[in-house]
């Protein structure tokens, strides 16, 4: 988990330069999933990473997909695991952040909304608009080849 506030403010107690350092959590490597709704994807020779930082009970992660060689695709919705578990979102499909999908052999770069799908809590999802719209998969908003990128940034409320 990431390193926590701990400043100890106290009623009546002056807001220093010093003190407002203290707040914001170191960030926190971790290795997100990257699965999906039907077959799954195998990241292969490609690679996932992820970071993360925790401040009372909001959670910033990044998460990063990039297709190797010997990445196979799978089919359905991708999805990406949060590191740390969200609250129950208000509505089933909850926008949480922003997908930046590059397509390396066209340098095309597609930004999606990701989200909560049907009110999950362990994991994101991203939906595309436009002819292709829907959520994002194998062969939208383009077909995923190595060195294609998924980049995600969310923000949520941990349970």
């Amino acid at each position: 988990m990431a390193t926590q506030y701990t400043a100890g403010i106290v009623t009546g107690q002056k807001w220093t330069a010093a003190l407002a350092n203290q707040i914001g959590a170191a960030w926190e490597s971790f290795t997100p999933t990257w699965s999906s709704s039907g077959t799954q994807p195998a990241i292969g020779n490609g690679t996932l990473i992820g970071k993360y930082t925790q401040i009372q009970k909001l959670v910033i992660a990044e998460m990063t997909v990039t297709m190797g060689s010997t990445t196979t695709y799978g089919t359905g919705n991708y999805r990406l695991s949060l590191p740390i578990t969200a609250k129950t979102p208000l509505w089933a499909y909850a926008h949480t952040g922003t997908a930046r999908i590059y397509d390396a052999s066209t340098a095309t770069i597609y930004v999606t909304v990701m989200g909560f799908f049907a009110g999950a809590t362990t994991y994101v999802q991203g939906w595309t608009n436009g002819a292709a719209g829907g959520a994002f998969g194998a062969t939208v908003p383009m077909t995923f080849a190595t060195s294609d990128e998924i980049t995600v940034q969310v923000c949520y409320e941990a349970a």
